[in-house]
């Protein structure tokens, strides 16, 4: 079932999902527009998101935005600086680089 595929995939991304991971399952934009509408969903970022509506974690927002910046992104700065770690506590945001050919990506990641 369609829907089995979409939690397979999500659990091997820390409960996230893509609108382009849809598409290549055979779903479109609706279906995760719904899901939105009822709140079964919910928006980390543009094209991003969360499948079950537990509290957003450090690592899904660091996935979130691995995610959303696509497959040349990575973690920086003190997020990168936190898995490694080289810092005590995770930082309140996550800083991704991306290469400079890549346009430029604004957004923030819910933390509700």
């Amino acid at each position: 079932m369609g829907t089995d595929r979409i939690a397979a995939l999500a659990s091997r991304n820390d409960g996230l999902i893509t609108l382009s991971q849809l598409a290549k399952l055979g779903f479109t934009r609706r279906l995760a527009s719904g899901r939105l509408a009822r709140g079964v969903w919910r928006r980390i970022l543009p094209g991003v998101y969360q499948t079950s509506l537990t509290p957003v974690t450090w690592h899904q927002r660091a996935r979130a935005a691995l995610m959303w910046g696509g497959p040349r992104a990575v973690l920086s700065h003190e997020s990168a600086a936190w898995l490694l770690g080289l810092v005590r506590r995770a930082p309140s945001g996550v800083d991704i680089t991306l290469p400079r050919t890549m346009r430029r990506r604004s957004g923030s990641a819910s933390t509700t």
